[in-house]
């Protein structure tokens, strides 16, 4: 586990023992994950893991000050999240989600866990399925949402337009729904005051 998820040998050996934690040790204990293995469970935990992450992410970023939209939270946990969520961007948020959007893909990552024996029946390959595209789009949503409420710097707007322009549509000329997240964060970087302005004018 450690090599296939380039994690340390210490936390690949505490993903094993949340896998073997799920198993049923008693003659009357149902099964959380009936007819998987400890290592099997293992994969499923490791994603569900990045899935949370990826899905708290986006949750803090929805939660910041800015034009669009407001949520229900008093004003102190909102300047809170605003300042923690600025402090991301600072040390490369843009960067690191974009990176990781590239970096993650289901066929890739099914090929690995097919030479490691990390796949189980269907249903086990629609789940891990399931979790690394969750992971993805949440990611992608991240941006998109931190774009509505205020715009990307200069420099992850580049980024972002770098990223798209290495992108490929799908068969039917369409963009699968994590770039189109991303393309619809670029749009609301662009500023068109000007052409309200002028509009208003006439």
């Amino acid at each position: 586990l450690s090599d296939l998820f380039d994690i340390g040998e210490l936390a690949a050996v505490e993903l094993l023992l949340a896998g073997e934690h799920q198993q049923p040790h008693g003659e009357h204990q149902q099964p959380h994950f009936p007819g998987l293995t400890r290592g099997l469970v293992a994969v499923l935990l490791y994603w569900d893991g990045k899935r949370c992450i990826a899905n708290s992410l986006k949750a803090l970023v929805q939660s910041r000050r800015g034009k669009t939209w407001t949520l229900e939270l008093s004003p102190e946990l909102v300047s809170m999240t605003t300042r923690f969520t600025e402090e991301l961007m600072e040390q490369g948020l843009t960067y690191k989600v974009l990176t990781l959007v590239s970096q993650i893909d289901v066929n890739n990552e099914f090929e690995k866990l097919q030479r490691e024996r990390g796949l189980g029946s269907e249903k086990h390959r629609k789940e891990v399925s399931d979790l690394i595209k969750e992971c993805r789009q949440s990611l992608a949503e991240s941006l998109f949402a931190w774009a509505c409420q205020s715009p990307l710097g200069k420099d992850d707007t580049l980024l972002l337009i770098g990223h798209l322009e290495k992108v490929t549509v799908e068969a039917n000329g369409s963009l699968d729904a994590v770039n189109l997240a991303l393309l619809m964060a670029l749009l609301y970087c662009f500023d068109i005051s000007f052409i309200e302005q002028s509009t208003e004018e006439r």
